[in-house]
């Protein structure tokens, strides 16, 4: 009758309503990025680096929009002071991602005063990220492999991940795992907004002739929002503007990047230091390898104490809580190290390694692994130093305990100097100086 199929038809009609809203309504955050990539548009911004209130370089980041999603290109350059010279350090990344900010490549190259190396991660399979290793002139090396998810992206693609979802409000907050190629380890940065504010942004600069120089022009007030972010387990600070372009960064321990243009953080901090009227800082954290210096660790000690804090005072509250985990134990801004027993067997590998080759740090894992140890390679500095020498040692799981060896002064345990920073990396110089700034030590106990 035409009752039964009115009934039908409103019936009908009733429940593709009701299927649309429930689909609307559970949609994973993915199905929006589609809707909303226009929100990112290709462009540049420019920064000047300074640690403390020391202008130390400049950086860019880049934005271009390809067939397949977007590509984020991130440029540092890093002056140092060395003796009466000044040496430049520039890394730079480049992320390729997918519409829907998922990792599909990413390269990294490093250039310390001058002796330049290029790290790759591809996906070998939906699962696993192969990660190698080149110099110019020489074959590809592979590294490491690194197991993460699909889901997979890189820090860059974090503020504009809140963006996309729609989440850059007071309260909104977002996480995702990263390939982290430099330590070649899978991370969970995360990422919460928690305020807005303006900023005054200028992006272009007028040269005046009569003080020569280069001025800031056409300045704007622009609305950003405070993202308290965790990258490799440390915190930092980030202002970000409606598309998810940075405008201020700042890291726990003293490293700012500050957006400015182009002209000014680049032509004239050149010419300023061609001048001399800029001085570099010296001693960086990190800067320099614990095999440039004299002496070996002290592995007498069983613990030791240091209180943490940045080049220009305390560090931020919870900052030093970044540290926390292994042997190391915090309470407040002080860290204790404290040295576990290692057994014979792997005391044996670990003199042994020393022993072999080039890179004992390596043959100890190996060796390690063989005989059913699970290792993992870990990155830090040596507090008794002053200069905060970076290195790379060894931590051996032994049932709910890290055991910490140095295969490369064949020691075990490992000096209790030793702060473990992140877990990878490598004892190259410069490669913890983004995550630890102005990092400053005072040793209260040794025992």
């Amino acid at each position: 009758t035409r009752r039964t199929a009115g009934s039908v038809i409103v019936g009908s009609w009733v429940c593709c309503i009701g299927w649309a809203v429930a689909r609307q309504v559970t949609r994973p955050p993915e199905a929006y990025l589609e809707e909303r990539k226009t929100r990112l548009a290709p462009g540049a911004a420019f920064y000047q680096i300074t640690l403390g209130e020391m202008p130390m370089g400049n950086a860019g980041i880049t934005l271009d929009t390809t067939l397949a999603g977007y590509r984020v290109t991130e440029v540092w350059n890093m002056d140092l002071a060395r003796d009466r010279d000044v040496e430049r350090h520039v890394f730079r990344s480049d992320a390729e991602l997918s519409r829907s900010l998922l990792l599909r490549k990413l390269s990294f190259t490093m250039s310390e005063a001058g002796n330049p190396r290029f790290l790759e991660a591809e996906a070998a399979n939906d699962t696993t990220w192969n990660v190698t290793l080149r110099r110019p002139g020489t074959r590809a090396v592979a590294l490491s492999s690194i197991d993460a998810p699909t889901n997979a992206s890189a820090p860059v693609a974090l503020p504009l991940r809140l963006v996309l979802e729609g989440r850059l409000r007071e309260g909104g907050s977002t996480s995702l795992p990263v390939v982290a190629v430099m330590y070649g380890t899978l991370d969970h940065d995360s990422a919460v907004v928690t305020r807005d504010s303006i900023f005054s942004v200028a992006d272009s600069a007028a040269w005046d002739s009569t003080a020569s120089t280069w001025t800031p022009v056409a300045a704007r007030a622009v609305q950003a929002w405070r993202v308290e972010r965790t990258v490799h387990g440390f915190p930092s600070l980030d202002w970000i503007d409606a598309q998810g372009r940075l405008i201020q960064r700042d890291w726990a321990f003293g490293l700012r990047l500050t957006r400015s243009p182009f002209e000014v953080n680049y032509n004239m901090y050149q010419t300023r230091l061609r001048q001399g009227e800029l001085k570099p800082p010296a001693r960086v954290p990190g800067s320099i390898s614990r095999r440039l210096l004299p002496g070996l660790p002290d592995s007498t000690k069983q613990v030791f104490v240091a209180r943490l804090a940045r080049g220009d005072g305390p560090a931020w509250n919870g900052a030093v809580r970044a540290f926390e985990g292994g042997r190391q134990a915090v309470n407040g801004d002080t860290v204790t190290i404290r040295a576990e027993p290692v057994p014979d067997s792997l005391a044996v590998l670990v003199h042994r390694a020393a022993r072999l080759g080039r890179d004992p740090v390596g043959v100890f894992v190996d060796l390690a692994n063989a005989r059913g140890h699970t290792t993992r390679r870990v990155s830090g500095v040596d507090l008794a130093r002053p200069e905060l020498p970076s290195h790379t040692w060894v931590e051996v799981q032994d049932g709910p305990r890290w055991l910490a060896v140095d295969p490369a002064y064949g020691q075990a345990p490992a000096s209790v100097s030793l702060l473990r920073v992140v877990v990878g990396g490598s004892d190259r110089p410069l490669i913890l100086v983004p995550l630890i700034g102005s990092l400053q030590s005072t040793t209260l106990v040794t025992q």
